[in-house]
């Protein structure tokens, strides 16, 4: 017989994705966080996710039974993908996705708490029948090219970096390339289609509305998108 799995270790304190690697380890790319309410507990979705349990059942500084918060390790890019949703009682959770670096999973758990517990408040305060949600997306510390096939790719970064080609380069190098941003703009288009419309988002810091028209591509539970596919462009203009 095989001896027993042996979960990776999780800390708050590690680097974001070092919640990617907890996620993953296993064979899995999903997780989540959920408020039971009849429990009177936080859910995780594996056992390697409890600190994050214990984390939120002992923070009284901004987690307050938030509903859930769903996470996916994208497929082809490895990036953490992340939707929080503080409380739905008014309708879907509106907010929208930001795009940013993170100096450990705390850091980026915290920022999808508050900006989901602010987007509810600013819809009930605008008199809107909408409950507060947030995409928050960790900007990857490092991006293995490897990990992706076909010529296409491989010729988009031969204009960006010829000596790092066989091998890594850094974020600030591809983060803001179309063809790398389309790839994890749609991974998280159908993360957003597989919550079932809990989420609605839009665009926040870090992402633009050429990026939320991708999202579109692969999900209808999108808002704020161009003008030219029948939106109202970004909400800040």
């Amino acid at each position: 017989s095989s001896a027993p799995r042996r979960f990776l270790s999780l800390a708050m304190g590690d680097e974001p994705y070092a919640l990617a690697k907890a996620i993953t380890d296993g064979g899995l790319r999903r997780g989540f966080a959920v408020w039971d309410k009849e429990a009177g507990e936080v859910k995780v979705s594996h056992s390697n996710l409890n600190p994050l349990k214990k984390f939120l059942e002992e923070d009284t500084i901004d987690y307050n039974k938030h509903e859930a918060m769903f996470f996916e390790v994208g497929k082809n890019t490895g990036v953490l993908h992340g939707a929080y949703l503080a409380n739905t009682t008014r309708g879907q959770g509106c907010g929208g996705i930001r795009l940013r670096s993170y100096r450990n999973v705390e850091e980026y758990v915290r920022d999808g708490v508050r900006l989901a517990t602010g987007m509810g408040r600013k819809s009930a305060l605008a008199g809107l029948w909408a409950g507060g949600g947030k995409g928050v997306i960790a900007e990857p510390p490092r991006v293995n090219i490897q990990d992706f096939d076909g010529t296409p790719w491989e010729d988009q970064f031969k204009q960006l970096n010829d000596r790092d080609l066989e091998g890594y380069l850094d974020t600030k190098d591809v983060i803001t390339n179309r063809f790398y941003r389309n790839i994890l703009f749609r991974e998280y288009g159908d993360f957003l289609t597989s919550l079932r419309g809990c989420y609605v988002a839009a665009e926040d810091a870090g992402v633009t509305v050429t990026d939320v028209d991708v999202v579109f591509e692969r999900s209808r539970y999108t808002t704020c998108i161009s003008a030219e596919k029948g939106g109202s462009g970004n909400p800040s203009v």
